[in-house]
């Protein structure tokens, strides 16, 4: 499906496993306490809150909010204490939340996060949110001028539970849906897509056993792009080799499991930039080998999905601006909380996707 100069592939079928907080007291930039809603919603809840203005900005990808060249610090396989440990720590030092991710390992929630080091809007992170948690936070931050800027869904005790960052910034208009299933979702990408909107982020989750979606859309000026979902590992690979064949380079990446077989969906957009390297069905260990090795060929990492046991990955070849400033990605403090500090960077043998960029 194509409208405008906008690009739009779907693959139906979707879905994903994790977890997320319950009801934790999640951290703003400045470091202060705030109460997620945590009331029950129903079901077939499909809030629609509009923020931002008529200006024609998009939002930078997910974990790349700062300048190149800009310091950077990424943490994994958070509880949701660490996680809250680290929001904590990570603002004190400095840096700002860029991105995300809420998962689950054995039933139990976990977080992988991006932080960079920049001057950048006023923003605010919740977690642990419900339905009308997440609507709360909407209402309330959106009444300060604040926008979305990036969701994370989950399944928490058969119900959806979601992470999020909000930016106090002028950007253009958006809309946001969550708790989509895979038909809705499908009709949530053409309607907006008729209105002249491009999907900026993207979350794909299971929620007992069915597939789940949380998406921004805005419409601003932007290069044709790409949006699938419901993909099989091959089928993930195939598409992805096709479409980088085209021009296109990997935005947002989501793992996710559904009934026990894993499912990607993957968001592109088509031009120029630097190089990048993708990765899927990573452990843990193959993961920070991978944080390892490509941070020491120049990488840095832009997006990261936790699926089980498993990550996905995107990174990102740094591009200096002043040698002293360039980005080692060392998140290695020895105060910092939570395993798998985000260093460097390697490719996984056999899981390699979408390699490069032009």
């Amino acid at each position: 499906m194509r409208s405008s100069s906008k690009s739009l592939v779907i693959l139906a079928l979707v879905a994903c496993s994790g977890s997320c907080a319950g009801e934790l007291e999640p951290l703003d930039a400045g470091g202060d306490p705030t109460t997620p809603g945590a009331d029950p919603a129903p079901p077939d809840a499909e809030p629609v809150p509009t923020g931002g203005s008529a200006a024609d900005q998009c939002t930078r990808p997910a974990g790349l909010r700062c300048p190149p060249g800009s310091d950077w610090r990424a943490f994994y396989g958070l509880t949701a204490a660490d996680y809250q440990q680290a929001l904590a720590t990570m603002a004190a030092q400095g840096f700002r939340l860029s991105h995300v991710n809420s998962y689950a390992v054995a039933a139990q929630p976990r977080y992988a996060a991006i932080w960079e080091s920049c001057e950048s809007p006023a923003w605010e992170t919740r977690y642990g949110l419900t339905d009308t948690g997440l609507q709360a936070a909407l209402d309330e931050l959106g009444a300060r001028g604040y926008r979305l800027v990036e969701i994370s869904g989950s399944d928490l005790d058969g119900a959806n539970a979601f992470a999020a960052i909000w930016e106090n910034a002028s950007m253009s208009t958006w809309e946001t849906r969550y708790g989509l299933s895979d038909a809705e979702f499908q009709q949530a990408l053409e309607r907006f897509s008729a209105q002249g909107f491009r999907l900026a982020h993207v979350s794909s989750y299971a929620l007992a056993d069915e597939a789940r979606h949380a998406g921004i859309w805005e419409k601003c000026s932007t290069p044709d792009w790409e949006a699938r979902f419901g993909l099989t590992a091959d089928e993930y690979q195939q598409a992805l080799q096709e479409l980088v064949g085209q021009g296109f380079r990997l935005r947002q990446m989501n793992g996710y499991v559904v009934a026990g077989q894993d499912r990607y969906s993957a968001l592109l957009d088509k031009g120029e930039g630097p190089a990048w390297e993708a990765r899927y069905g990573l452990t843990a260990n193959e993961f920070q080998d991978a944080l390892d090795l490509l941070g020491s060929q120049g990488y840095r990492l832009a997006d990261v999905s936790g699926y089980g046991d498993r990550f996905a990955a995107i990174w990102t070849e740094l591009e200096p601006v002043v040698a002293e400033e360039e980005t080692e990605g060392d998140a290695g403090a020895e105060d910092e909380p939570g395993e798998g500090q985000a260093a460097t960077g390697l490719r996984h043998p056999g899981q390699a996707s979408g390699a490069g960029s032009r």
